[in-house]
């Protein structure tokens, strides 16, 4: 059943996008190496009472305070502004001053060659955080993320102190003029955004920031066995707390996803990694999420309304981006629910504190591996009064079995008085015929928490074990450990008493063989997980086997 449903998932995700593939995106080498994109991303209207708003109310827009609607042309060359920190690789492009590339240096790609790359502008992944100030003021324009910015250098290299920055300025002709900065900082991925707006003009200028996370709805590949974590935008507030929100049910009514309130933040998830845009202050803003006209772009993003600029005065707008790993730690220190991005499914409730024990571990041994070892340890040894219960119950299972079967073979057309007799019979020896499934029952939600929780966490990314496996989140090269689960299962299902049926022989005889090759596809660090897991059983078998007789 479980491989049918798995099959079923495969079947839907391949049906609903048949080009699943994701080009392998190119590193920027030199600033002065154009990429060309084909993109329109447009702000979106923004309610006409977003200042007055109460928060956590959705408000459709009522009027368009943008008065324009601002697009990147279908076809751009963006001339691009390189910047390199101890964690970053990253283009600016200098239209708008948008981040269109960002590698993390701490991080490999999926082929362990170079960078991981997460957003990008070549080939068929569309991924992009821009930014920019729309005037609501007659007569008065701002920079978007299309105005042409200048900087002071082509490319900017970082090695000594703790922050850094990268200005661009844009003089318009009104007067107005506009320095963006980002801020960079050491072994943080945190960048912060700031808008100095001067107001040169005669009159008061009302506008407002948006933040914009612009990303094609092409979902990654199938994972194992049609198991994925969740691709696509999220957004979190106070009240109405985590929200995934599709990329089809964006496409389908893109209105019932504009929250105007006073906080929160809209974020990109993909497998290990997340981009999130983050105003930290408390001030109205809202929040939406929409489809790119004539596209197969998607847009995540935040818009606030500033306060009243007066004549010949300037003022700071300030943001922030976080562009790196999903590591819990880290994002817990940046916004409030910031952590859960990360997808442990529908077992999170167990999942959470089961990675906080393997934390405390780590913090010890030092090795990931290790730390799977010992907690497997320690689960098998918490649940072993439940797996004792449940060798009880089946050694007195296996004592009535001649009963059971006398049974049978008298009251064979009798299916009726059959049943009433096994009840007698349950009833005299004090035999309960689930006793032995109810303690296995309690226990998986924590199995399949555990197994979320190995999938999921970025932190057995690209780590080691010991000698052949260098890399828990990918499959044993040399298919070492599911052989030896293979060989672990085999035990397991001999120190159990054989089923009387021989259909029911033959298809446990098979099982080792099965799993083992499910098993190649797997993570090394499940896969490790189960084989030290039937380890333990076997000698828990054998103990019990000796304690209750077999």
């Amino acid at each position: 059943m479980f491989m049918l449903w798995q099959q079923w998932i495969d079947f839907k995700f391949k049906k609903a996008n048949p080009n699943l593939e994701i080009a392998s995106p190119s590193k920027i080498v030199q600033s002065q190496k154009p990429i060309t994109t084909s993109e329109s991303v447009s702000v979106p209207k923004i309610s006409n009472n977003l200042n007055q708003a109460k928060p956590n109310t959705t408000d459709k827009p009522i009027a368009n305070t943008l008065n324009q609607s601002i697009a990147i042309s279908s076809t751009k060359t963006e001339d691009l502004i390189n910047v390199e920190t101890d964690i970053y690789t990253v283009a600016i492009s200098k239209q708008g001053a948008s981040i269109v590339y960002a590698s993390l240096k701490k991080h490999k790609d999926n082929e362990n060659k170079g960078e991981f790359v997460i957003i990008n502008q070549q080939g068929n992944y569309q991924y992009s955080a821009r930014s920019g100030l729309v005037s609501n003021t007659p007569g008065i324009k701002l920079p978007s993320h299309h105005t042409k910015f200048t900087f002071d250098q082509e490319q900017y290299v970082f090695s000594s102190g703790d922050s850094w920055t990268v200005q661009a300025r844009a003089q318009m002709d009104d007067g107005v003029e506009v320095i963006k900065t980002y801020t960079f900082y050491r072994n943080r991925y945190i960048i912060d955004i700031n808008f100095e707006v001067f107001n040169n003009t005669n009159q008061p200028l009302d506008y407002l920031a948006y933040y914009l996370l612009n990303r094609n709805g092409q979902l990654p590949k199938i994972g194992y066995f049609g198991l994925h974590t969740y691709t696509g935008p999220a957004y979190y507030t106070t009240e109405r707390e985590f929200n995934k929100v599709s990329f089809d049910d964006i496409k389908s009514d893109p209105q019932d996803y504009r929250i105007v309130d006073d906080n929160g933040w809209v974020a990109l998830i993909q497998h290990y990694f997340v981009s999130a845009w983050i105003i930290p202050t408390k001030t109205p803003r809202e929040l939406f999420f929409q489809p790119e006209p004539n596209s197969n772009l998607f847009s995540a993003g935040l818009a606030a309304r500033q306060p009243i600029l007066q004549p010949n005065t300037n003022a700071d707008t300030q943001a922030q981006i976080y562009i790196g790993p999903q590591d819990q730690d880290a994002l817990a220190e940046i916004a409030e629910g910031l952590p859960l991005v990360i997808d442990y499914g529908l077992f999170t409730i167990f999942a959470e504190p089961i990675f906080w024990v393997m934390k405390k571990i780590h913090k010890y041994v030092g090795n990931w591996g290790w730390t799977i070892v010992l907690l497997t340890l320690l689960i098998k040894t918490l649940f072993f009064p439940l797996s004792a219960a449940s060798f009880k119950s089946m050694a007195k299972m296996r004592k009535i079995t001649p009963k059971m079967q006398r049974i049978r073979e008298l009251y064979a057309d009798d299916k009726q008085r059959q049943q009433q007799e096994m009840i007698k019979l349950y009833q005299t020896d004090k035999v309960n015929p689930l006793g032995g499934c109810l303690p296995i029952l309690v226990q998986i939600p924590v199995f399949i928490a555990l197994y979320w929780v190995l999938l999921s966490s970025v932190e057995m990314r690209n780590q080691p074990w010991i000698g052949w496996i260098q890399d828990l989140a990918k499959p044993d090269p040399y298919y070492i450990l599911p052989v030896l689960y293979a060989i672990s299962m085999f035990i397991t299902t001999k120190l159990n008493p054989p089923p009387p049926d021989p259909t029911q022989r033959k298809i446990l005889m098979a099982m080792p063989i099965v799993f083992s090759i499910i098993f190649f596809f797997f993570p090394a660090g499940l896969v490790l997980y189960w084989v030290v897991n039937n380890i333990l059983t076997i000698f828990q078998q054998y103990y019990n086997n000796k304690k209750y007789g077999h």
